[in-house]
């Protein structure tokens, strides 16, 4: 048998990944921000996929926004109007109350009235029939 089987054998393939710097990315991104700047035309002209210019895109709004949240966050004084008192409901209409006495008489008093003096009219205008 020919070869040692020990040992596997590895062949390296070379990846064709790249890695850009931060300042290759903003700079590419600057062209798609330039006037007439297409997506699709720059990435062709720096063979790329239109996802990843569209990735980087969204990373460096992540990585603004996250920034200028942190240095920026504080606290904002806030002037607020007193709290304005609820107009209470307009006092109930007293109702009245209507007594028919013996013979037709209509007697009609509010509902306020106090009983015991209710009474008391009732029997005098009674003692008067």
């Amino acid at each position: 048998m020919s070869g040692d089987r020990t040992s596997p054998r590895y062949e390296m393939i070379a990846g064709t990944r790249r890695r850009w710097r931060r300042e290759q990315k903003l700079a590419i991104l600057a062209e798609v921000d330039a006037p007439g700047g297409s997506v699709s035309e720059v990435a062709r002209r720096h063979a790329l996929h239109t996802s990843l210019l569209f990735r980087w895109r969204r990373d460096l709004a992540k990585r603004t926004r996250s920034a200028s949240a942190s240095s920026e966050q504080s606290f904002l004084p806030v002037r607020l109007p007193p709290p304005s008192v609820p107009a209470l409901p307009a006092p109930a209409r007293a109702g009245t109350i209507e007594v028919v006495l013996a013979g037709g008489r209509t007697l009609r008093v509010g509902a306020d009235v106090d009983t015991a003096v209710l009474v008391r009219i009732v029997e005098a205008l009674e003692a008067q029939r």
